[in-house]
């Protein structure tokens, strides 16, 4: 130690070495929290209530509503890209060709919001249809595999 303290010089030994070693850690007893308890079957009961109303799917409905209004509203100006009646030439040919594009483009914006809206119903129903599987099944599971939903009216009936 006292060579690395005097640029290089000085005696090297053992006990120098180990003069300077730091007192040892103490351990102390260690912060423990309380393990929480389990729940009781009110608990689990009134949260199965919960999980179980059927108005859990509203994000969904006005999701699918907002986006019908949306389609709606791209619809509207759609007549604003009509055939030239007074019009000939090239501008007007370049032109036409412009609203072409953008009325396809309504088109497929109307049609994907459509879908969006769809979708979001179909999520809907199917936020409710587990729920109806276990009153109906008593909880014993729900019907897996290959079969209708027969609880589903018929239009609305689909494999899993």
């Amino acid at each position: 130690m006292i060579a690395l303290n005097n640029g290089g010089e000085g005696p090297v030994s053992p006990e120098g070495l180990t003069n300077n070693t730091p007192r040892p850690v103490a351990l102390c007893d260690t912060a423990t929290v309380r393990s929480a308890e389990p729940p009781n079957l009110i608990e689990l009961e009134e949260t199965r209530t919960i999980l179980d109303k059927p108005d859990q799917a509203g994000s969904f409905t006005a999701f699918a509503e907002a986006w019908n209004k949306y389609n709606l509203t791209i619809q509207e100006p759609l007549g604003r890209f009509r055939e030239f009646e007074d019009r000939e030439g090239e501008e007007a040919t370049a032109i036409q060709a412009t609203f072409d594009q953008h009325r396809d483009r309504l088109h497929r914006m109307a049609q994907w919001s459509v879908t969006l809206a769809k979708q979001a119903l179909d999520l809907a129903r199917t936020h409710d249809w587990p729920s109806f599987t276990r009153r109906r099944h008593n909880y014993s599971g729900a019907c897996l595999g290959r079969r209708r939903n027969r609880h589903l009216p018929q239009r609305e009936q689909r494999v899993l």
